[in-house]
């Protein structure tokens, strides 16, 4: 299968992007006693993820809307707990109130219609059940490293973010995600002691850090995560810069090899020449 950097594969990519996607399941698993629980993953991809779940979760599934992907997944990272399904976020092929948590990363800013989204996740948790979700945080992925994603039809700004999940869900709490050295994972913001659990935020109260990608716990009910917690996915650099430069140049890379860049760019390109002909 073709990796675009968008969607993560570990029979092939390496370094900056393995730390950053692992981190993320890795602080579903410890974060959100999936003990015994029936699981969503949500656009879950090539299953490495969903797979990860399933080593704790009573039963996982993954959804995904690319049939290459669901295929991908069911060869490589089968369960005999796990289930892969091909279906829209915007219409999930599982019944009303089937799931005690869905966890969905790095999807809804590939959606036009979030809301739909959102709804359809409410739709097939139990009243109890806890979503984690997440997505770049559009201040310093696009705004301030001046970068363009083309596979996002709408990023959020953190505000933006934390406000559209409480529209459909009453309590959240704000993680902030940041590349290091590996792929570092915190909470924004607490209200409590660390020996105590996490409090909820709202947009009036919360002072968040510039993170590169914003994650949030949200449910019903209140949430009581496990502990104060923080995960970091060693990845061996030695500089920070030189990471970064990585992270970025190798997404750019692999955006560029697929068809649909080629395709797009010999389209646009009499364009580009055109425009330069009237640039003074």
């Amino acid at each position: 299968m073709e990796s675009t950097g968008e969607r993560f594969i570990p029979e092939q990519d390496e370094g900056p992007i393995k730390a950053e996607h692992l981190s993320r399941y890795l602080l579903a698993c410890q974060l959100l006693n999936i003990d015994d629980k029936t699981v969503l993953d949500i656009a879950c991809g090539t299953g490495y993820g969903t797979a990860l779940l399933a080593q704790s979760a009573w039963h996982a599934y993954g959804v995904d809307i690319a049939q290459e992907a669901v295929d991908y997944a069911q060869a490589h990272h089968q369960r005999d707990n796990l289930t892969y399904l091909t279906g829209d976020g915007c219409a999930i092929p599982m019944d009303d109130d089937s799931v005690d948590i869905v966890v969905s990363f790095e999807t809804i800013e590939h959606l036009e219609n979030q809301t739909t989204f959102l709804s359809e996740i409410k739709r097939v948790l139990r009243a109890d059940g806890t979503l984690i979700i997440s997505s770049p945080n559009k201040q310093l992925y696009s705004d301030t490293l001046k970068t363009e994603n083309p596979y996002h039809v709408h990023e959020l700004y953190t505000e933006e973010f934390v406000e559209l999940v409480r529209s459909h869900f009453s309590h959240a709490v704000l993680f902030g995600q940041t590349p290091l050295w590996g792929s570092l994972l915190y909470p924004v913001q607490l209200q409590q002691p660390p020996q105590k659990a996490v409090a909820d935020i709202t947009t009036e109260d919360m002072t968040p850090i510039a993170s590169l990608y914003n994650i949030l716990v949200a449910s019903d009910r209140p949430l009581q995560l496990n502990s104060q917690y923080a995960s970091f996915v060693y990845n061996a650099t030695d500089n920070l810069q030189d990471y970064l430069q990585q992270y970025y140049e190798s997404g750019y890379r692999n955006c560029r090899k697929t068809p649909s860049f080629r395709l797009g760019h010999a389209l646009l390109h009499p364009f580009a020449w055109i425009k330069g002909i009237f640039r003074f």
